[in-house]
């Protein structure tokens, strides 16, 4: 499955994230524009890489516990798709913005 065949104007798919990492993932996420905020008004750069190793370090404890794929749960497995990927776009932008080459696949 494709992100771009994600059912995701579905309201319901992403109402599927209750575990506590999905939930803390998605925190982490929201910070996002806010982090930028804060470097733009103070030019606190460190604050960027901070938030990166935040990220990827709250990424791997949602993949270490929560099953992205699951057969049993075709949407449950959408909305973590989703998730993944809105990890991935927000990880290659802070990476763009500290000058660092993201890989498109591993």
């Amino acid at each position: 499955m494709r992100g771009d065949e994600l059912r995701l104007n579905d309201p319901n798919i992403l109402k599927l994230l209750e575990h506590e990492n999905e939930l803390k993932l998605i925190k982490q996420l929201i910070k996002f524009p806010e982090i930028i905020e804060d470097i733009a008004k103070d030019y606190q750069v460190h604050r960027l890489p901070h938030y990166a190793l935040d990220l990827v370090r709250q990424f791997h404890k949602f993949y270490e516990k929560c099953r992205v794929i699951d057969e049993r749960n075709p949407d449950l497995t959408e909305a973590r798709l989703a998730l993944v990927g809105a990890t991935q776009i927000v990880l290659k932008n802070v990476l763009d913005l500290m000058g660092i080459s993201a890989p498109e696949k591993m």
